[in-house]
């Protein structure tokens, strides 16, 4: 999706550009030519980029870049993969520039997804020590007790005579 402005970009433009770049495996000419950008723009970005990291509001833009790339990618797509079908099925697939459109797009939305695991940070808390033995302690009860119920209802069992076990099944299942 070009961008095509001067002067003043949004987060959004600019997440598309970085989108657009890491997706080019940081070319610069390829990235401007195809966000309909100044060459100068997108290498001043990168350089910035390189030295600082994408500004916050790019990297919250980033996930709208990415889905709008995505959805108008996976769109054009599957149009041509239909066309492709009807040529084949007529017999006449001539479709080079189909074929490499096709993979173009492909490998292009398989880029832009793989920045959706660029950056995923993961905490773990544990709770504290008094907290986590309060926790334990009444899960180990309820083991306790349902193991209690448990055996009691085994012990019952054994005690019945085989036709006592129908009318036992009606009590213990409750």
């Amino acid at each position: 999706m070009p961008v095509r402005r001067q002067g003043r970009y949004s987060a959004i433009d600019r997440a598309r550009v970085y989108a657009e770049l890491v997706a080019n495996n940081g070319n610069i000419k390829r990235t401007a030519r195809a966000m309909d950008i100044p060459v100068s723009t997108v290498r001043n970005w990168k350089t910035e980029w390189e030295v600082q990291g994408p500004q916050e509001e790019v990297v919250e833009a980033l996930p709208v870049a990415v889905g709008d790339f995505v959805e108008d990618a996976t769109r054009v797509r599957d149009k041509i993969l239909i066309r492709l079908e009807e040529a084949s099925d007529k017999g006449r697939l001539t479709g080079r520039e189909m074929i490499t459109g096709l993979g173009v797009l492909t490998d292009k939305i398989r880029a832009y997804r793989g920045l959706d695991a660029v950056e995923h940070h993961h905490t773990v808390e544990i709770p504290a020590i008094d907290e986590l033995q309060l926790k334990l302690g009444s899960a180990i009860q309820e083991l306790v007790a349902a193991g209690q119920k448990r055996q009691q209802v085994i012990d019952d069992v054994i005690d019945l005579e085989p036709s006592q076990y129908r009318e036992l099944g009606a009590t213990t299942e409750e």
